[in-house]
């Protein structure tokens, strides 16, 4: 049994690292596209959170809060060229802010789970090489361990 706990789109900008010489465009729709065949691998090209300094950053978290212990699905609805394009990184942090835990999620099952002590968790869209990115969202769903 499987339950959805969120939708999350792009939303703001939040890594400009990996940006430049990059085409990208904002549809009405929400969805988003990138194009750049040079962009290298391993770049961050967006960032979600469950956590935000509102007087630092301006904007609320852009995750839900999970529960510990759970195990959790990621569900892409984007398509990139190639196909195995974009991979996706987990990392949760505790009450200190040190990183605690770090997970690489590759496709097609995009599975993790939060770690006892953490109380804060990003979600990364990295680079993996593709030429051209479009992104409308990614849906979390809480699964059963296997």
């Amino acid at each position: 049994m499987a339950r959805q706990i969120a939708e999350v789109r792009w939303g703001l900008v939040t890594s400009r690292e990996g940006l430049y010489g990059t085409r990208l465009e904002y549809h009405d729709d929400g969805t988003v596209c990138l194009s750049n065949p040079g962009l290298p691998s391993a770049l961050t090209l967006q960032t979600w959170s469950s956590s935000s300094d509102f007087q630092k950053d301006r904007h609320t978290p852009t995750l839900p809060l999970l529960n510990l212990k759970s195990t959790y699905r990621l569900v892409p609805r984007l398509v990139s060229s190639p196909a195995d394009g974009v991979i996706f990184c987990v990392q949760t942090r505790d009450r200190f802010d040190a990183l605690i835990a770090e997970e690489f999620l590759y496709g097609p099952d995009y599975r993790f789970t939060l770690p006892p002590k953490g109380t804060n968790y990003t979600i990364s869209l990295l680079s993996a090489g593709f030429d051209s990115l479009r992104f409308t969202s990614f849906e979390l769903w809480e699964v059963e361990d296997d």
